[in-house]
């Protein structure tokens, strides 16, 4: 026999449940857009909707991750070097490493061998170009460094290496740590440095073997650089080789295209403290937003001084005598507003021993990400993107998910499929305090975001045909 719950109670409130009146704590469009993919095999429209919509204090923590500062998390793969210190202080270090193989491998002709006796080697060059429109002229210096595996973070200790175990780079003995005992600046033309004879003679070695499996692997990092921040085109590698063609001696030049880049955000502490109890992310540090809903009751809140509670979402669900087995779930949304960079709205963190205030910088496109799970983790050490698919990380879960652009005054996102979950996982017992989980992290370059609290939450059900 079924329940008629549901409809006395739907009565009394179907101005509310069908959105024909105004209301300011309905999201626009939430619930009269749920009919386009109804199942009527499943639902029974007939007995009509529930529409829940969630208080303000559903949303019971709101902050970000990583809890401190973690390098791992603050890691990226980069098309471009990026160094220097942001404007909130904090400091990023590039590194880029190379993989050079044999011309046969790459199925190029050679453009020189051993055979000859007059081909021989001059040296080998690293390029920079910057990729930015900075007038900053201020000199940068590359250090030796060891290959990295996955994405791993910049080391900052590779300045301080000795040069008799400075990492695969080498420095031939040199006092002077940086590559080619010099800097280079990042100006209107290009700028090079000499590389190290060891690293010229292993390319050119291994540019003509005939063992195509030979791989001359070198890296390179920018660190404890304290300009501003700093873009440039990964560098390049041309090595000088003078060639015997004809009786004459012809000067060849076997252009190496940049490797594989990344940098690392090694956050201000300070700063990371401050914004790790805010909804605050960043591009740049990959600090990501986090709003936790919580599901069920009961919730308190205060009205005239006195404490009043009332039900969570399936509390209420269960007042309509509905439950994750006897009812269809046609919408849930969020709606999620970001705070202007020059909004004096409350949330944001005041500056504290002169250091800058948590607040939004440039404001992107962002992604949103609802789960039923808390992750906190964005990578595991040492493995590299492929080894990492079908994990529950954040770093594959946002891959996976599209980007949108800011609007105003929010941004509406459905999240059925991760309520659904939470809630199949309440009614078998497998989680006891359910909840949901809303990841916001920008990705829109230097894009830092501020988001306003608590976001708002509108669900939509009907009774199922099953009961």
């Amino acid at each position: 026999m079924r329940n008629n719950k549901p409809l006395l109670c739907l009565a009394a409130v179907i101005c509310g449940l069908f959105l024909f009146c105004s209301r300011s704590d309905v999201i626009t469009g939430a619930g009269s857009s749920v009919v386009s993919d109804i199942d009527p095999a499943l639902t029974d429209l007939g007995r009509g909707f529930v529409q829940i919509n969630l208080r303000a204090n559903a949303v019971d923590s709101a902050f970000s991750l990583p809890k401190g500062v973690s390098p791992l998390f603050s890691t990226q793969a980069s098309g471009s070097l990026l160094f220097g210190v942001n404007g909130d202080g904090d400091t990023v270090a590039a590194h880029i490493q190379y993989g050079v193989r044999p011309f046969e491998a790459e199925g190029a002709s050679a453009l020189y061998s051993k055979g000859a006796p007059s081909d021989s080697l001059i040296g080998a060059y690293i390029y920079f170009l910057a990729n930015d429109t900075l007038s900053e002229t201020s000199e940068a210096a590359l250090f030796p460094s060891d290959t990295l595996p996955g994405l791993t973070p910049v080391n900052r200790a590779d300045k301080q290496q000795s040069c008799e175990d400075g990492g695969e780079g080498g420095c031939d003995g040199a006092t002077d740590n940086r590559v080619g005992g010099k800097s280079f600046a990042l100006g209107s033309a290009l700028d090079s440095i000499r590389l190290p004879d060891s690293i010229a003679r292993r390319i050119f070695g291994v540019r003509i073997s005939k063992d195509t499996s030979e791989l001359a692997a070198f890296a390179f990092s920018v660190v404890d650089y304290h300009g501003a921040m700093r873009k440039a085109h990964r560098p390049y590698v041309i090595v000088h080789v003078i060639k015997s063609e004809n009786g004459s001696e012809v000067p060849v030049r076997d252009s190496i295209p940049g490797g594989f880049a990344r940098f690392t955000v090694f956050e201000n502490s300070a700063m990371a403290e401050a914004r790790s109890i805010m909804p605050y992310s960043s591009q740049l540090t990959k600090r990501t937003a986090v709003f936790r809903v919580k599901l069920i009751g009961p919730l308190s809140t205060i009205s005239g001084g006195e404490p009043v509670s009332y039900a969570g979402l399936l509390d209420s669900l269960a007042s309509f005598g509905l439950s994750s087995k006897n009812s269809e779930l046609l919408n849930a949304v969020a709606a999620v507003k970001h705070i202007p960079a020059d909004s004096e709205e409350s949330g944001s963190a005041p500056a504290q021993d002169g250091e800058t205030a948590v607040l939004s910088g440039l404001i992107g496109n962002y992604k949103a990400l609802f789960l039923d799970t808390l992750l906190t983790d964005e990578i595991i050490l040492g493995l590299d993107s492929s080894a990492l698919a079908g994990k529950r990380l954040l770093y594959n879960e946002f891959a996976a998910t599209s980007s949108t652009a800011p609007t105003t005054p929010y941004n509406t996102h459905s999240f059925k499929g991760a309520l659904r979950s939470a809630m199949d996982k309440y009614s078998n017992g497998t989680a006891t305090s359910p909840y949901i989980y809303i990841y916001l992290r920008p990705v829109a370059e230097n894009s830092a975001i501020l988001w306003d609290r608590p976001p708002k939450i509108e669900t939509v059900f009907t009774p199922s045909r099953s009961q």
